[in-house]
Formats: structure tokens, sequence, C-alpha cells
């Protein structure tokens, strides 16, 4: 080239890079003889990405959303980036290499998103690349609690539907869980209304629509509550006669729980012998007889019986009573003071005299009640008085009619025995009474009224119908195992007189017992009575009867 000043000017630049149009210079000298090197460099075409950002329901573009723009590796290269009013980021000259956007801030009433959006500038890349990115508007939640109607508690079972206010079908098959709750969340803003297509078991279907709202912003859950009312059951209960199956009006019952407690009382069975009770809900009850049907025995065992959930058919229950029997309470009093009187005994017989029960004895009270008695005609007899009473042999006569709801009570009198002598023998160390010892009777004038006369069974002698006079018991033989107590025990009978009462000791046969005691090892028992004498007292027993010699030897010397 001839020498001079030349410059070289890019007219097409290589593929993927961008035409630098600024001039080359240089010059050529003359006599030049190396070549001259020049070197000019290119850059690659930057890219352009354009990111819109939209509502993910309307397809509304949002403006206001932050982003910052990083690298594959998350390493900020530009933030504060905002979407304008399209909704849109626009970002150029950007170098062939991966990036990607991260939200940092959501538009209003919008979720954030932070899920990173992707892309790639290629070489030689002169497209736009437009993004899209979606937001969905803040979601509210519902709470509906499903209750019961009287106790409150949740209800588990009742199937829902959302809807909007239109009645169009959102979501369906939501079911009340075991505490009576659905809870639905992701609720975007607007109006709604859950409406109930099927009731819980045993429950009556309630398919008024529960409307809603849904609001921008909205932070609090929204709780709904709603009840159901119980499908109620019903008892019948059918009171009869036990033998001939009559229906009978007039028992009184009280309802209890199954725990025992009362739920209502004064519920009468009507003149078909029926007793219903409606309106009753799910569970456990029991029907307690507490008044009888006129003429009929009272049966207080419970009837238990149990509504069911969902139960459309009436219990129907049967309870039988039977006919009252007859029953009778005698009182044995004294004909003077009114005492009643203990021990007497007495026959149940037919008019024809016939026993039916023997040995009916009073009580301690006087009292002799028989029960269960069949209608018809019966009498008393007495076999045995009190003690100290004249015997009264004349019939009581009674009657017992059908369904006799009370006792038929009769007052009996005895009249004392008069002018008698009553004996008691016991123990001189224990006090306790004695049996078995034997006795004469004699009057003033020694001679022998009555021979042989015995203690019964619980040691006392009695001895009556004696006219006036002066007389003496002489014992003929002692209680087992004792001493006869030969010295007469006089006593007189007047016309004051009615019972003399007398009292008189035995001791315990020292010989005997030694023998006894050598039988029966190292305790010593006492006759009849049969209890254990110490062996004490049967040292005592022997120092005294030494003691006693030693006075007798002392005197005689």
């Amino acid at each position: 080239m001839p020498a001079g000043n030349y410059q070289f000017i890019e007219t097409k630049a290589p593929d993927n890079y961008q035409i630098d149009p600024g001039p080359i210079d240089f010059t050529v000298v003359a006599g030049q003889e190396t070549p001259l090197e020049l070197t000019q460099t290119n850059q690659y075409i930057l890219g352009t990405v354009l990111l819109t950002k939209k509502d993910e329901t309307t397809n509304k573009n949002l403006a206001g959303a932050v982003f910052e723009l990083q690298d594959k590796d998350g390493n900020t290269i530009q933030e504060n980036l905002i979407t304008d009013e399209k909704g849109q980021i626009k970002v150029t000259k950007l170098p062939v290499g991966s990036y990607q956007f991260v939200e940092i801030k959501a538009p209003t009433h919008y979720e954030l998103d932070a899920t990173p959006i992707p892309f790639v500038i290629e070489k030689g890349q002169t497209q736009l690349l437009e993004l899209t990115m979606t937001n969905k508007l803040k979601s509210g939640s519902v709470l509906l609690h499903k209750i019961d109607s009287k106790s409150k508690e949740g209800i588990q079972g009742a199937v829902f539907e959302l809807q909007d206010r239109n009645g169009k079908v959102l979501q369906s098959s939501l079911i009340t869980d075991h505490s009576g709750k659905i809870r639905i969340n992701e609720l975007t803003p607007g109006k709604y209304q859950l409406v109930e297509t099927k009731a819980p078991l045993g429950y009556e279907l309630d398919q008024t629509p529960i409307p809603f709202d849904i609001e921008m912003e909205q932070e609090e859950k929204i709780e709904l509550q709603k009840t159901n009312t119980i499908i109620p059951g019903s008892v019948v209960l059918t009171k009869k006669d036990s033998k001939t199956n009559e229906t009978l009006a007039g028992a009184e019952f009280e309802l209890h729980d199954s725990q025992g407690i009362l739920l209502e009382r004064n519920l009468l069975t009507d003149e078909t012998g029926k007793l219903v009770i409606k309106e009753l809900d799910p569970g456990d009850y029991q029907l307690v007889e507490v008044k009888a049907p006129t003429g009929y025995e009272i049966d207080t065992e419970p009837i238990p019986f149990t509504i069911k959930k969902g139960q459309t058919e009436t219990v129907k229950l049967e309870k039988a009573n039977q006919v009252v029997k007859g029953s009778i309470l005698l009182t044995k009093v004294d004909s003077e003071t009114g005492k009643t009187l203990a021990g007497a005994v007495f026959e149940l017989q037919d008019t024809n005299g016939k026993t039916i029960k023997a040995d009916l004895v009073t009580d301690t009270f006087g009292r002799l009640a028989i029960a269960d008695l069949e209608p018809g005609n019966y009498q008393l007899v007495e076999t045995k008085a009190p003690s100290g009473y004249q015997i009264d042999q004349t019939p009581i006569v009674f009657e017992v009619t059908e369904k006799m709801a009370t006792n038929t009570k009769i007052v009996k009198e005895n009249d004392p025995e008069t002018k008698a002598v009553r004996l008691e023998k016991k123990d001189t160390d224990t006090g306790e009474l004695l049996v078995g010892a034997f006795f004469d009777l004699y009057d003033e004038s020694d001679q022998l009224v009555i021979k042989n006369v015995s203690l019964n069974d619980d040691g006392i002698l009695l001895i009556s119908n004696l006219e006036n006079g002066k007389y003496y018991l002489v014992e003929t033989k002692a209680p087992a195992g004792y001493l006869v107590e030969s010295t007469p025990i006089h006593f007189s009978i007047t016309d004051e007189s009615k019972i003399v009462s007398l009292i008189k000791y035995n001791t315990l046969n020292s010989s005997e017992e030694k023998e006894t005691a050598e039988i029966n090892g190292n305790h010593t028992y006492y006759p009849k009575t049969n209890s254990k004498r110490s062996d004490m007292l049967g040292i005592l027993g022997s120092a005294m009867l030494f003691g006693i010699l030693a006075v007798f030897f002392i005197k005689k010397k």
C-alpha cells in the first residue's frame, strides 16, 4: 500500500455479534516492510426480556409486584424491579447466559410466589424474550361447626356442598369430622354458601343455605355454626293383670335415665292400660313403677329400654302386675296394761279348723304378721299363751277379699295368770340361768301340793292358780353338776298377789367338776349351757374349800 493514512469500517458483523460502526484508523509508512497488525473486538448481541404479571383467575395485569434479577446461582444482578401499570418489567442488554426472576413482594391483595422464573439469553438472540407469571388473590378460609340443638355437642357425619350465591356447586361431599367440624381453605374473595345435603344419623336434614363472604385482605377465618335437631323416639308401655291379661289403668311411673337420674314423674297408664312417652332423645332409659293399680302389688323392678339414633318405630313394652294377696297383722297385748306380749303361739286355720300354718309366734313387739293369703275365710287359734298369761283359745275369725290393698289389723288381749309363783334358778358364781332342777311344793301344813315340778328350758319354774296361803318349795334334784340346795324357799299368796318372783342360787359340785375336767381335758363345762369354766375358777374353788376345812379342824381342836 502506498504510504498514507487509512481506516477500516465494519459493514457487517460476524454472526451473533454486534456491528462496530466506529472506524479503525491506521497509517502506512514509506519503506515499511513489516505488516501492520490491527485488532478489533466485537460484542455478542445483548438480549432483552419482558416479564408480565397477571391475576391467576381473571388474567388481569398486576402492577406493583417487586422482583430481583439473579444469575442462575442466585446472585443479584438487578433489584427493585417493579411491574408497571401494564404489569410489566422490561430488562435490556442482557449478555448471553442463564438468569432468573424472583418475586420479592406480591401485588396488593395477592399471595407472594417466590418460585424462581428461569430464562436463558442465547447467542444471536434478537427477538424479545417474553415471560408471564400469575399470582393468586390472598385466599380466605371458613370453619363450619355442626352441633346438636340441645346438648351443643359436635355432630359427625353431616354432608355439605360449597356453592356460589347462584347455587353453582364449587365443592361437594364435605363431611363434618368427629368434632362436628368442616374446614375449607384457599377460598378467593367472593360470596359463598354452604348447603347440607345429608343429615347426620338420627338427625333431621336442614337444607337452609348458610351464606358467608370472603373479603379482600381478610386475615381472620370465618367461623359458622349450624344446629341439627335430633329425630326423637317414643315408647309405649302396656300394663296388664298377670293372670287374666286384663289391661290396668292407674299405674304410676317415673322415667329415669340409665344411671337412675329422674327425668319425668307422674306418668299414669290410661283407661286402656297404656303409657305413651314421646320426644325421647336417643339413649338408655328405665321406667320405674312408684304406685300400682288399685288392688295390685307394686313391682319396683326397673323396666329398661333404648331409643336408638334414627329409630322411627315406637318401642313397645309390657309389664304385668299381680293381684294383691291378703295379709293380717295380729298384736297381742296385756288386757290390763296394754303392754305388747311376745311368745304367744297361734295356728292359722280354715273355717273348718284345718291347720294351714302352725307355730306362728308373736315377736318382741307382740306382733304376728301373715302375708300372701288367698281370698277366703280364716281363723287364728291361740295354742300357747305368753309366759305368765292365761291362754285364750277363742278363734279369731277374719276374711281376705280380692284386691284387698290393706292389712287386716287385729288386737288380741291376754289376761295375766293370777296367784302364781315364778322361780329363777341361777349359778352362784356367774348368775347364769340353770335348767334341770326339780321341786316339790308344800303348803304351810307341810302337805305336798305338787310333786316334781321342773324348770323349763329358760331356767324358769312357773306354778299358777295358787290359792291364798303360805307355801314353800323344796329342791329335790339339782341341775346336773350342781349341789342340791335343800333349804326350803318360803313365799305367800295373798289377794294382792299376782306373780311372786323368786331367785335361788346353786353351787357347782366341785367333785363332779373335777371328774368332768378329767374327761374334757383342761376345760370344765357348765351343765346345760355347755359354756367353759376357767381354770382360775377351779383354783379359787379349791382354795376356798381348803380354807373351810382348815377352819373346821381348828374349831374342832
